[in-house]
């Protein structure tokens, strides 16, 4: 693998000065595309700090360009293939020069890393509120937590609810399939969340406000007494017997 190297400057013709990481990447022999775990993005990418990522170009690059020195480090492992790499937090825009000319750039926002006690707490608290969805495993994994397994559909609003809180935390593995033709006996949507989306206001002392009202554990809430309550969500138990998930957001 061969790291970019050559810090200088330049101004492109829009005005906007970057410092620059400039490479050419050199071929021997026959080459083989390297395996990449997704598209170029097309507008803010997140990592954490020490993480690392690899991304398929539609075209051979000849140099990355780095809006910011310190936040990335960026390989090019073959010309079709970008890596970026965490070095610390900020943030940073990449524009990439590919040999017909033409440019793409994209944002990363480096994350602080997170300690393992924080990935083991998040572990948790995903396991306790993805208890009703069959079929996953979860488990931290070095900085992540990794969710695996194949569960059944009609539990997919439900867990897309819960894994999106935790953002790029998790490493989503999780697949969905319909029932089998010998459905359990359980009523269809036991287990299921009522989910409710509602704005962010504050969490002091272990309770959270919205815009709809106050959640704390063992109190009364506009959704049910609460079980279960962080600055992320609230679990609470409704009139009708269902749970509530409320969903925290900006």
């Amino acid at each position: 693998m061969d790291k970019l190297l050559g810090f200088r400057r330049r101004v492109w013709p829009a005005g906007t000065t970057f410092q620059v990481l400039a490479a050419l990447c050199a071929l021997s022999g026959a080459t083989f595309a390297v395996p990449a775990n997704s598209p170029l993005p097309t507008g803010l990418y997140q990592l954490r700090q020490g993480e690392s990522v690899k991304f398929s170009m539609p075209a051979r690059s000849t140099r990355i360009d780095l809006g910011a020195s310190g936040v990335l480090e960026a390989y090019l492992p073959s010309p079709r293939v970008l890596e970026i790499k965490g070095d610390q937090p900020g943030h940073c825009v990449l524009v990439i020069l590919f040999a017909d000319g033409s440019l793409r750039h994209f944002s990363v926002q480096v994350l602080q890393a997170v300690s393992s006690t924080e990935v083991q707490k998040a572990a948790g608290e995903i396991q306790r509120n993805l208890a009703s969805v069959s079929g996953v495993t979860i488990a931290p994994e070095g900085s992540r937590v990794v969710i695996r397994g194949t569960a059944p559909l009609s539990s997919e609003k439900l867990y897309r609810s819960i894994v999106k809180v935790y953002g790029s935390l998790v490493v989503d593995e999780v697949k969905f399939a319909a029932p089998s033709a010998m459905p359990a006996a359980a009523p269809e949507n036991a287990g299921a969340y009522d989910v409710f989306h509602e704005k962010f206001q504050g969490y002091v002392h272990y309770v959270l406000v919205t815009d709809k009202g106050r959640y704390r554990a063992g109190a009364d809430s506009p959704h049910g007494s609460c079980s279960l309550v962080n600055e992320h969500y609230a679990i609470c138990q409704q009139q009708s017997g269902r749970p509530a998930l409320v969903l925290a957001g900006s």
